[in-house]
This record gives C-alpha cells, structure tokens and sequence, in this order.
C-alpha cells in the first residue's frame, strides 16, 4: 500500500509535468558553476531533483554511478529513486542504471563508503550503526561510569562540583552537552574571555565625551579606568558601578542626552559580561574538570564502539569526513553532488558535501543543492540555517547560479497571501512572496479562517477551542467542496482524511483528541514516536506488571485500557475498598470462587467477569514469563485477551497492529541479542521507550484509513493536506534558556551557585550560549508556524483559546494581532479581547479570512452517527486458549507456506532467518519451465503488486508512465470478470478470524456480490508466470483461498459461491474448488501448522519446489530427486 505522502508526492508531479521556466532554468543549468535553488513549498523542488538527475544522463551523457543525490530520509530517497524510473521511454539497460545510481540518505552514503574503506579509517568493516536509542542507553551507561570512576579517583573534587553547580541530574546534562560535541564535532574546552577590548573601547568613549560634551570631571573618571584596566586584580570594576552615579550627575542637555545613555548603555553591558566572567573565574576548577570528565566520556564511549563494531550517526559523519579528508581521490568518483533539503544539514554534514566536491568551489559546477531557509525547523537535530545562507552568497559571489522557485503548485491564493502577510518581516523568515499557480474550482466561502475562543480560565478555553474545531470540522465536511483535478471544474465532499490538525506540541492534540472522540469523528495521532503510541503504552505497561504486580500505577492502565476494558468507576470502587488493586483483585476472585451469590463490591457484572479473566491470565503468564520467550509470551498475551482483534476494529488498526507486530519484532531481537532475565529486559525495554528521539521522521499515513490526522508540524513536513487546522496559536515559544550547553566557539557553558544569585549565575559561556539559542529558538519558531500554513492546500483555519483575566496574545497570536489591527487602525487595542460570538468575514490586504471570536461552547449540528463512515474491519472474536508455544501471530499466507513445506515456513517465518545465496547447482531440466528466479526478485515483484493493488483498490486511474502496473490493471478491468465487480466491492480487508479455535490473519484482495447476487472471492496475483505455467502454480494458493473463503462465511454468514486467482501478468483465472468436501482437509492443514508449533517438528517437503526456494543448498539440508 502506497504512503499518502508518495501518493500526494505524485499527485503534484502531474501538476506540473510541463515545467516552468524557472524549473528549466534550475535543471539545464550548466556554465554557471554550483547552482543554489531556493524552492518555496509545492514549488516543484523533488521534480526539479529528477529532473536534473534525469537531464544529467540523458543530455550530458553522465554516467548514473557518478552522480550522487543526497535526501535527508530514506522515504525521500525511495521517492527519488522510484520518480527517475518513471516518464521515461529509455531502454530496459538504462532504467537499470537509474535504479543502480548512488541515491541515498546521508548516513546511508557514508555507512557504504565507510564500510568499503574501513581498514583506511580503523574500522570493523562488519560494524553495525546503533539505532538513536540504542546509543543513548549506552551513552548514559559510560556516563555513569565515568562519574564512579570520577569519585574513586578524586572524591573532593566531584564533591567540589557537585557543591559548585547550579542544576540537577548531572546524569542528563552531561549526556545533553556530549551529544552537542559530538554534533559540533570537537572536544570539550573551556576558556576565559579577555575584556580589555570593551574596557578601551569604554575608555576612549569617556574621553571623546569629555571633549564633546565639556566634563572635565569624565576625564580624570577615563584616566582612573584606563589605570584600573590595567591591573590584574579586576580593580576596574569598582569604577564601572560608581561611574553610573558620575553620568546620573552630569548637567542633561538635549545633545548631551544620547552621548550619556550611549555612556550608560556601554557601561550596563560591560558591568554585566564582567559578571558572567567573574562566575566563570570563580569556578574554573570544576570547570576544568568538567570538561576533563566530557572528554573522558568521549574516548570511553570510542573504545566501547570500537571493540563492539558499533557507530552511531555522528561517527559515520565524522568517519567519512576524517576518509575524505585523507583520501581525496575518494571525491573523483563523483562529478555531480545533488543535496534535498539543504537547509536542515549542520556543519559536519556541510563539511563532507564541500569535501567531495572536485574542485572544492563554487564556480564548478558540481554542487546542485535545494532548499529554503523559510522551511528550516529542525535546530533540535543541529540543523544550522546559517550553512544554507552561506553556501547562497558564496553561490552569488563566486560566479555560480543562485535560482528562486516562487510558483506554488499546492495552495489556493488566499493560503499564499495569508503566510505572507502574517510572517511579514517576522524574524528568521526571509520575505519571499509565492505565485498559486494551481487550478481550484470557485469557492463561496474564505479558505483562511481565524478563531478565537475563550473561557474562565486556560482549561476551560483550551476544551472550548476543541470543541469549537470538532464542530467546525463536521460543517465543513457537509459544506466545503475539494478539487478533484487541475482543471478546476470538478468538486466533490471532503472524506475525514482531508483533515488535518498540526501542532506546535502533542500536548496541544490531547484536548482536541477527546473532543474528536466525543463528536464520534475518526482521528489517528501521529509523530507521537513509535514507545509513545497507544498499543505500545498498553504492552509496556502490561510486561511491567509481570515483573511487579504491585505497580499501582501501572495495573490501573492496564485495567483501563482494551486489554481488559473495566470502567473507571469499577476502578474507583477498587481503590476505594482494596489496599492494593492487586489485593483487591485477589478478594473479587477467592469470592467468585467460593460460590457466594453476591459479590463482595458493589460492581457491575461486567466488569467483574473481566477482572477475573483478568486475573487468571495475569497469574497464569507470571508463572511462565521466564521460560517462555518474551515474544511469545506477549503474542499469547495478545490472544487472551482479544487485543489485537480489537485494535483491527478500530479506524486505525491497520497501522497499530503493525506497531504492535514490530514491538514484538524488537523483543525477540533485544533478547536475542541480551541473553538476560526478564525483568533486565523489562528495563532495558524502558531505556529504549525513554531515549527515543522527540520527532521522527513524517509518518506513513495509510490511505485506506479515513480518518482526520492529528500530528505536529515537525511530522507533518513534507507532507499536505486539503483542509489545515493550527490550533492554540497563543502558546508561547518553547523556552530555549538551559543550565548547560556547548558552542564550537564558547566551548563549555554552565550555571554555577554564587553568594549572590540565588538561582545560580552563568557562566560568560553560557551566557552567550543562551543569548543565541533565544535568538534561533525565536526564529525557528516563525518558520515552524510558516511550514504550518504552507501545508494547506484549499483551507486553512487558525486557531487560538484565551483564559481569564489575561487575554494577552503571544507567539505566533501575536502575529495574527499584529495583521489583525491593521483592519481597525489600532496600534495598541487588543483585538483578541472582544468575543462578539458571530462569524463574520473580513479583508485583509488582497484576502478574505472568516473571523469568529466566542466565549460560548458550540451548537453540533451534524452529529457522526454513521458507522458505514468509519468502515471498520468485519471480525470474528471467539478463540479459545491453548497452552502451546505456537506463533500467535499466524497468517493465512504463513499457514500456506507451512502446507507446501514446513522446514521452509520454519526457517523463514519462524526464526526469521535470511536466505543469502541462490542455488548453485544446475536446475533439473524437468523443471526449467518453473521461474525459479521469481522468488529472489520478490521485493520489485511485491512493489509492482502493491501499485497495482492500491489502484483497483481505490479505482483510479495509473500513472501512463507506469506502464507495467498500467497494462495489469487495464486487462483486469477489461476481463469478464473486472467487468462484473461492483461499485459496493470490498477491496483489501484485513480480517482475524478463528478456525478450530486457533486465531489467523489474512488479508482479501477482493469479495463481492454481482448483479445476479453470487458471491465472488477474488486474489489478485503477480506472478512472473505464462499461461503454461499458471495451473500448477495455483496449487500453491488454493488453501489460502479455501481459509479467506471461511474468514468470509465466519464473518457474514455466507460463504462465496466462487473463488478466483486472477494471474494478472498471464491474463488468466483459475477457480479453486471451496466447496464443503474442502472444508475438513483445510481444517486439518491449520491444526497441522499449530501442532507442529507445539511440538517443534517441521520436516522436510523435499520435491521440485525446492528448487524454488532460497534456503535450498544453504540453511536446508534437502535433496529432491533428479
């Protein structure tokens, strides 16, 4: 299934297949040396890459191999790659040199370089490159080590710390300063600041004002100074603080006034760095040995990544830079460099990029690069927009081809307009005003709205905003009509999933969240980072209490969330009568089972079945969890207590069993990897939740769930939506001041306790480390709320909550307040300050907006009562508990591949072990007809499937220039058969379902009722196959179909009276007999598989499939006859 963000990805690659002359310019760009693009968003910038790319090659004959791109995700490498195959009408040969051409994220560029090269670098050539929170935990575990060793080395001067530094957790913040070295790059210092220069500068102030101003009493004040500066012992000092008493006497004129407040100015600055200077003179022993401890931290973590062949990103940056900076003939395999998204690299990323360039300047031109410094919100991963600005003017300066991309291909006029007008000359975004170049159909409402909603207190407003945006998300799915295609004369309704609500922060989603769920309107949070997601809070929470059931805390979430489901009441009245939840539960259970009539609580029945269910499953796996393997352990888990059915039921469930499937997935490799007990692995479990990264990369947004997104802005770039809502606008700018930190140029900072500061007092390093990190926060901030608006393509709502008394706008509400004044020539009034509870529309500038400001809760006038609106996936719920080991998890295609050969279903699905090698020995010629190399070229085999799928799917239409995927959906539709399918078809259902009391998952491709009411079961197949061919490799799905067949019967009551493979590359169908004389050996094949589980035996099916297997002459042992 394909992303949303590739579809839409697509989508804009349509609009504008006809390139602006702007985007010519950029892609033929060839006697001006580097070229610089600055890309506005939906300006073209991935088409302008491909493009280029494809230019490159086709135009200056460049070999593909010597033409490195470089993206920042490998979503967006992928994106590129997949765009250079398509459009094009070149042969076979050179298709495959696009697809072998060096398109890679960063890190994976320099993880291969590294990995050809590393004996030049002293590396293992077989290292493995840690996940983020992989590194962090060992990060911190070195951390403490270093601090033990610290205190058996020299105790007093730990203590001496300790006494001296103004924070906490030193833990924390020696990891934050290390990962900003390691970021930066260098090695931890500290230094002393020279104020000499400020003092003579101060000094030749005086005697100039002197002169000007005739105060001869100034002049002996300058000599007294000058005398002062001079000395070692900081005398001056004392003469800055009089000095202030001296200008407060001297005579006031209106010419003397602006020379005495530039005195006073200059003084009050200097008097204040001389403060940070003294903390930093006062503490420079532990200063000093806090860099010590930076340092030794450093090599300890090498020598441990050393001798475990481990690197994270910032050694496979540094590496890389260190090889080409030895090796420069490394950069000659490379003529042309193309870089995604300059503008989020940092200064290591930089250095590499300018290292392999050939001629290492800007009048070659071997340097492409994109970006806009508007678009940079990435500081917190040491993204420096200042690289991006440098590498402009150098373009500018140096001969080479600066270019700006102002057409917008993504959003209506009025969206454009408003991000002008409301980030006009806010800081940190450069004025740049875009051309909507996009075809809409007319529109009789304003595509930019502002609320404003407030309430007695922040609460109250921050419930009243959401439910406000709940309401006016329902009206505008009943009112607003969407484009459905460039021409701008289509329309249709917007569905759920046109909505999106992006964030500042995911605290700013929780209220809105609810008051989605309370409107009944579907909704999927995003960017949350994988250990925070719902399904896995519930697992964690859940292996926790298997190690401490006494975890109060802990067992009430489990207790309230669908693995067990009770009421918060019932809970209540737990906690209310019990010592413990646990005592309580073991009370309810021993009285159940004693047979008394009554239960000892007043709880509803209900409620008290699942606590008891509740307790036999919970004191059952207890007793287990240390000899049975974790992943199996929770995989049984999943099925007691229905989980994973109900998450499949769910809106989103698609997406959350599959997280629910990699967490498992990452439990049996953490314990395959840490033979240890398991409550360690329960805490290593929690240092990996804990140390995750704060955003990740855009989400995968599932095109097939209908529902509104809710997301924040760092996860929502790249991507767009039609319909944007940024809600609570007013919430300030995150604060950016810290204890600790470190700058390349200031070196180690740090707040430190004094006599006189009773907070503390910084350090000048830290001083100035915070002075420009307020500075960057502030400006990030503006282009965050830029990169916001920019998402929406037709709608735009912004919104803010105000709580008395103080309605004051702040942050990006300040903006708005500015914008909006205008209006009512204020220049000091306070707009936001006077709900009128009516909408209305207003002009401003060129655009109209809807204004509604309101202290009233709203009037929901459509409610969501329609659960055809939601589509939730048909289950069946009943199974039964079988104390075996067998794989929980089990699929239909799992159960098949068991059924052909159990040995090859053992290796690849039960240990997950990978075939490396293809067979050697020669084919027997009796089975030469067979595609034997099919199974190898599975990846491109399920890729095409996918597209193909997603189209039927969806009924759409193919791009032209996918010709393969084209002409497959083409013959289906055209066939007898595609010609029968109707347009109430269900098209790819997931569906769990029982058979004997064993739990499967699978998924149809296709079931549905014709004209004449008979039911049709359908699965498409892409198989490299001929006609000759077909019959016997149906064989291989007729049981996959008998099981869908059953799923389908289960779940409506009906079974289908015909099932077809469609072998869509052949052209042909073939029917599988599902008939009831089928019924007992398809029962019998699903008891096989579990049994077979339980009992750990999976001989070998030895026959001519073999040769068509991967593990054949490898992991297996067979030998079929010839």
């Amino acid at each position: 299934m394909q992303t949303l963000q590739l579809q839409r990805s697509l989508s804009n690659q349509n609009r504008i297949m006809k390139e602006t002359v702007k985007q010519s310019e950029a892609i033929s760009s060839w006697n001006q040396g580097a070229v610089c693009v600055t890309a506005g968003p939906g300006s073209g910038k991935t088409t302008v890459l491909v493009e280029r790319f494809r230019w490159l090659v086709n135009e200056k004959n460049v070999d593909p191999k010597k033409i490195l791109a470089v993206t920042f995700t490998e979503k967006a490498a992928q994106n590129l790659i997949e765009r250079l195959g398509e459009h094009d009408d070149s042969l076979e040969k050179q298709q495959q040199m696009f697809r072998q051409a060096p398109i890679a994220t960063i890190h994976s560029f320099c993880s291969g370089l590294l990995r050809e090269y590393a004996f030049e670098i002293g590396l293992d050539p077989e290292f493995s490159v840690m996940d983020e929170w992989e590194s962090k935990i060992e990060q911190n575990r070195i951390i403490r080590e270093a601090l033990e060793q610290a205190h058996a080395n020299d105790s007093a001067a730990l203590e001496q710390f300790l006494r001296s530094f103004g924070g906490n957790d030193i833990e924390r913040h020696l990891s934050k300063i290390h990962q900003e070295i390691c970021a930066a790059d260098k090695e931890a210092f500290v230094q002393i600041s020279n104020p000499q220069p400020q003092l003579q500068n101060l000094v030749a102030e005086l005697e100039n004002a002197a002169n000007q101003g005739k105060w001869p009493e100034l002049v002996a004040e300058a000599k007294l100074l000058r005398l002062a500066s001079e000395t070692s012992d900081f005398d001056y000092i004392r003469f800055l603080r009089s000095l202030t008493e001296k200008l407060n006497s001297l005579p006031k004129t209106r010419a003397a006034s602006k020379i005495l407040k530039r005195l006073r100015d200059k003084r009050d600055n200097l008097v204040l760095q001389t403060d940070y200077l003294f903390t930093s003179i006062a503490n420079q022993d532990s200063r000093a040995w806090l860099a010590k401890i930076l340092i030794e931290i450093e090599l300890s973590f090498q020598r441990w990544k050393r001798s475990s062949s481990k690197c994270d990103f910032f050694d496979l940056e540094r590496y890389t830079v260190q090889l080409l900076k030895k090796h420069h003939h490394l950069a000659e395999r490379f003529d042309h460099i193309l870089v995604d998204e300059y503008q989020d690299i940092n200064p290591v990323q930089n250095k590499l990029i300018e290292l392999l360039q050939k001629n290492r300047n800007y009048s070659a031109r071997t340097l492409f690069a994109v970006g806009d410094i508007n678009q940079s919100i990435y500081g917190f991963r040491y993204a420096a927009p200042s690289v991006f600005r440098d590498f402009r003017n150098n373009v500018e300066i140096h001969g080479g081809h600066p270019i700006e991309l102002r057409e917008n291909f993504r959003s209506r006029p009025d969206i454009l307009l408003a991000a002008e007008t409301f980030l006009h000359n806010a800081e940190g975004v450069e004025s740049r005003s875009l051309t909507a170049k996009r075809c809409f159909p007319p529109k009789s409402i304003p595509s930019v709205e502002i609320l404003a909603t407030y309430g007695n207190n922040k609460q109250n407003a921050k419930r009243r905003e959401a439910r406000h945006l709940a309401a006016r998300i329902l009206e505008l799915k009943h009112e607003l009509e969407l484009g459905v295609d460039d021409s701008g004369k289509k329309s249709r309704k917007p569905e759920w999933k046109d909505f999106a609500v992006l964030a500042r922060s995911r605290t700013n989603l929780e209220a809105i969240a609810k008051a989605l769920q309370q409107t009944g309107i579907p909704y999927t949070t995003a960017g949350k980072g994988f250990f925070n997601a719902p399904e896995i809070r519930d697992l964690i929470n859940v292996l926790h209490i298997l190690v401490n059931p006494r975890d109060e805390i802990r067992c009430a979430a489990v207790l309230r969330s669908p693995l067990v489901g009770i009421k918060d009441e019932t809970l209540l009245t737990l906690k209310i009568n019990g010592c413990n939840l646990v005592q309580a539960l073991d009370d309810i259970t021993v009285h159940s089972d004693s047979g008394t009539a009554s239960p000892p609580l007043a709880i509803d029945p209900i409620d008290s079945d699942r606590l008891k269910k509740f307790h036999g499953w919970l004191t059952h796996f207890r007793l287990i969890r240390d000899r049975t393997p974790i992943d199996l352990l929770l995989s049984r888990i999943l099925i007691e207590t229905g989980y994973e059915t109900y998450l499949l039921s769910q809106p989103t469930g698609r997406h959350q069993a599959a997280n629910v499937r990699k967490f498992i997935e990452i439990l049996r490799g953490q314990s395959e990897k840490r033979p240890v007990s398991f409550d360690s692995l329960i805490l290593h479990v929690e240092k990996m939740r804990s140390s995750q990264s704060p955003e990740g990369d855009a989400p995968v947004l599932d095109p097939s769930e209908n529902t509104v997104h809710l997301m924040t802005i760092h996860a929502a770039k790249g991507l767009e939506f039609p319909v944007v809502i940024i809600p609570s606008v007013q919430s300030p700018t995150p604060n950016s001041v810290t204890t600790t930190g470190f700058s390349p140029t200031c070196g180690v900072g740090a707040k430190w306790k004094t006599s006189t500061a009773g907070s503390g007092q910084d350090d000048e390093a830290l001083n100035e480390i915070n002075r420009n990190a307020t500075q960057q926060r502030r400006e990030e901030s503006n282009r965050l709320f830029y990169v916001a608006i920019t998402r929406a393509e037709e709608h735009l709502i912004l919104s803010c909550c105000f709580g008395s008394p103080s309605y004051r706008a702040t942050a990006w509400a300040q903006l708005l307040k500015k914008s909006l004044e205008s209006i009512h020539n204020k220049e000091d009034g306070h707009l936001f300050d006077s709900p009128d509870n009516t909408p209305h529309n207003e002009t401003l500038g060129e655009f109209k907006f809807r204004l509604f400001r309101t202290d009233l809760d709203p009037v929901t006038e459509h409610p969501v009562n329609s659960p055809e609106e939601i589509s939730p996936v048909e289950l069946v719920q009943t199974v039964n508990h079988r104390p075996d080991y067998s794989d929980s998890a089990a699929t239909v295609t799992g159960v098949s591949l068991f059924s052909t050969c159990p040995r090859r279903y053992y290796l690849s699905h039960y240990l997950r072990f990978r075939a490396k090698h293809r067979p050697i020995n020669p084919i027997p010629t009796t089975v030469l007809n067979e595609d034997y190399s099919a199974e190898y070229d599975k990846p491109d085999s399920e890729e095409l499937g996918l597209r193909v799928h997603a189209i039927l799917a969806n009924a759409s239409e193919p791009d032209p220039a996918e010709k393969e995927v084209a002409q497959l959906v083409r013959r289906f539709r055209e066939s007898d058969l595609g010609r029968q399918v109707p347009s109430d078809a269900k098209h790819e259902q997931d569906l769990l379902f029982n058979v004997d009391g064993h739990l499967l998952r699978g998924h149809i491709d296709l079931w549905f009722d014709n004209d004449d009411n008979k039911r049709f079961l359908i699965d498409y197949k892409t198989d490299r196959v001929d006609e000759t061919q077909v019959a016997q490799r149906a064989q291989r799905y007729e049981l996959q179909l008998r099981l869908y067949a059953h799923a389908i019967k289960q779940a409506t009551g009906r079974a289908p009276d015909r099932a077809e493979l469609y072998f869509l590359r052949a052209n042909k169908t073939v029917e599988v007999d599902i008939g009831s004389k089928t019924q007992q050996s398809t029962t019998r094949a699903v008891n096989d598989f579990f049994e077979a589980q339980s009992n750990l035996d999976f001989p070998l099916s030895e026959g001519d499939q073999c040769y068509q297997c991967p593990y054949y002459q490898g992991l297996c042992p067979a030998k079929p006859a010839q």
